[in-house]
This record gives C-alpha cells, sequence and structure tokens, in this order.
C-alpha cells in the first residue's frame, strides 16, 4: 500500500484575550482614512451591474496614481459623457465633444494622447462588429471585404487573400489589438517614436475599412450604431485631427459624420 501522507497543519486560531472587568466597556472605534481617488474606480464585490456599466466617475489627471494613467483619464472623459451621473441611458457622442476627447490634456505628448485613443476606438469597434454580426453578415451574405465598388484583401496572412467580410473585419481588429499592445511596435506607452506613429496611421487606414463596409452594404446598422455612440464622428474627428488617413483613402460622404455635401 502507498504510505500516508502528512496531513496539513491546522489553520492558526485567531485568539482574542476576553475584556478585563476593570477595563471601560466601551470598544474603541478605529479612525477611518479617506480613501484615495484611486479606490473608488476599483469594482468591489456587490458592485450592481448597472453601476459597472456608468463605469469610473470623471478623474483628473492629476489625482490618477496609476500605471495606465492616461488610459484611466480617457475612459473617465467618455463615461462623464456618454453616461452622466444621474442617468440610465447612454447619448452619443456629439462634435463638439469628439474635438474635447481627440485634444491632449495638458502636458501630454500628442503623439501618446493619439495611442491611447487609437486603443480606447480599437476596443469600442467591437460594437459595430457585434451590430454586423445581429445583422447576418456572414461568409454567405458577405462573402467578399466590399466597400462600394472596392474589394479589399485580408493582410493579417501571409500573403494577403480574401475573407469574408466578418471575418476580415475581426481578422483586423485582432491583429490591431495585438500590434497596440506589442512591445515591438510600442516599446514603452510613457513615449512614443516616429516609426510607431506609422504603425498608428496603418491601424486607422484599416479600421476604417470596417466602417467603410457597413456604410455601404449595411446602412441600416450604421446608422443605428451611430445613433446610439457616435462611434463613426469620434473616429473621424481623430482621424483629421492627428493626419492619419489621406483624404484620397477616404470613401464615406460627409453625411456620415452629421455633415451637408
Amino acid at each position: 500500500s502507498s504510505p500516508r501522507l502528512p496531513s496539513p497543519p491546522p489553520f492558526t486560531e485567531v485568539q482574542v484575550a476576553p475584556p478585563s472587568p476593570h477595563s471601560s466597556s466601551t470598544i474603541p472605534t478605529p479612525t477611518t482614512k479617506s480613501s484615495p481617488p484611486s479606490s473608488t474606480r476599483r469594482i468591489r464585490p456587490g458592485t450592481k451591474s448597472a453601476n459597472v456599466t456608468a463605469g469610473a466617475p470623471l478623474t483628473s489627471l492629476s489625482d490618477l496614481d496609476s500605471a495606465f494613467q492616461l488610459q484611466e483619464h480617457l475612459a473617465s472623459l467618455i463615461t462623464s459623457i456618454t453616461n452622466p451621473a444621474g442617468s440610465s441611458r447612454t447619448f452619443p457622442l456629439s462634435r463638439a465633444d469628439c474635438q474635447r476627447l481627440a485634444t491632449p490634456p495638458d502636458g501630454v505628448e500628442e503623439t501618446l494622447w493619439c495611442y491611447e485613443l487609437t486603443r480606447r476606438l480599437t476596443r469600442d469597434l467591437n460594437v459595430l462588429i457585434v451590430a454586423l454580426l445581429n445583422d447576418k453578415c456572414t461568409a454567405t451574405t458577405c462573402p467578399e471585404m466590399r466597400a462600394s465598388e472596392w474589394q479589399y484583401l485580408c493582410a493579417v496572412h501571409e500573403s494577403p487573400q480574401s475573407c469574408c467580410a466578418i471575418d476580415y473585419s475581426t481578422h483586423t481588429l485582432d491583429q490591431a489589438a495585438t500590434m497596440l499592445t506589442s512591445t515591438k511596435y510600442f516599446p514603452s506607452r510613457l513615449s512614443l517614436h516616429q516609426a510607431s506613429v506609422k504603425h498608428l496611421a496603418s491601424i486607422f487606414r484599416r479600421l476604417y475599412r470596417i466602417f467603410a463596409h457597413a456604410w455601404f452594404q449595411h446602412s441600416h446598422v450604421f446608422w443605428e450604431v451611430e445613433g446610439e455612440y457616435g462611434l463613426y464622428l469620434f473616429f473621424k474627428t481623430v482621424s483629421d485631427r492627428y493626419r492619419l488617413i489621406p483624404q484620397d483613402n477616404l470613401m464615406l460622404p460627409p453625411e456620415a459624420e452629421g455633415l451637408k455635401s
């Protein structure tokens, strides 16, 4: 028979001495320290899902003690606009909101803020992908990645090849997220080299094609997402602010961002 393993030691008991009959019966109340602003941003056990969806409260950049200071500040800025305190509905971003968000905070380099905006937009574009899936954008209905008369080949493969629209979109988002979190392309979140900035332009150019496909092939989905979030307006404002997409690569008309043609 196999030898019996020794039993683990018992848990250490926490022994509390009985109160002395000569001591005061009142128990001293421990002093409470005010929580730092960062502690109110954590999701605590028992937090309601509605409060989690609402996001963190608006916090100034100087009050954030975090390794992801710019990311958290941007998230709180967007939340303060789209899910203001006391409201149970989501508001889309307006043009003024997008221009404010696209402008870097005081003391922050433009390239760093552009990087954080690109990360955020890459994440938020999943909303449009889900809407396309709900509209039955499949390999059968959209066998090629098309926007008007243009067809795009998927560049995530060893040699570019044709993918259905929904695969092209998910592949593009995955590749963008991989690049943005790779130390090979972005060695530091504290400073960006000029070579890294060129990668941001490449990412934006490819993400733009997802909006273009939605505009030309699923126009009602495009307007549904835009009416709820203002996602394309935000994307286009950032692109214009940092000159990420050349004018000759733009296909969507001014109406897509709420402008008259």
